[in-house]
């Protein structure tokens, strides 16, 4: 009964109130494997993101336990949309050592990616600065694709960008990247 209300509201969500709206009946069933499952429907997938998004942001312990689930999503999932809001609600959960190493390589494989979109490397980049000091000699491959990628970046990305350098306390500035 839930999967059809869940498959119908899904269908139907077009704004983030409605995505808001559906969220305390997702949260009272307590069935978050269904809307998991959903991140795997080729029509749904975006959408399914998208309210999983923002029911990992409602209630991040719910969603503790999937850690591993959202990873291997993440890692053969090629819908961008799918990829940042995975992403995103990554951000807000724990990470095991070996999550947290899992997540960051596929953070930088994104990175690395020249057809990825720009969100996507946002929040590949938010993800790798929140896990920095993990990153051991990593850092410098992340400097120096934010480095061959900044001449031609958008503004979203330099400002992430920004953002990791300033964290990471590196030697780099922005400045230092217009040239």
């Amino acid at each position: 009964m839930l999967d059809d209300w869940l498959v119908t509201t899904l269908r139907q969500v077009k704004s983030k109130a409605a995505v808001q709206a559906a969220l305390p009946v997702l949260h009272s069933h307590n069935h978050h494997l269904q809307l998991l499952n959903l991140l795997k429907d080729s029509k749904l997938q975006a959408k399914a993101a998208w309210l999983l998004q923002h029911a990992v942001e409602n209630r991040p312990e719910a969603f503790q336990v999937h850690v591993d689930y959202f990873l291997e999503q993440l890692e053969y999932t090629t819908h961008p949309a799918v990829a940042r809001s995975l992403l995103r609600s990554l951000l807000l959960l724990d990470l095991t050592p070996k999550q947290c190493h899992w997540a960051l390589n596929l953070a930088l494989a994104y990175l690395e990616d020249t057809e990825q979109t720009v969100a996507v490397k946002v929040f590949s980049l938010k993800l790798l600065q929140k896990h920095h000091e993990k990153l051991g000699t990593q850092i410098d491959l992340v400097l120096s694709l934010i480095a061959e990628q900044w001449p031609t970046a958008s503004a979203g990305f330099k400002s992430a960008a920004r953002h990791f350098l300033k964290i990471a306390d590196t030697k780099y500035t922005d400045k230092r990247l217009d040239r």
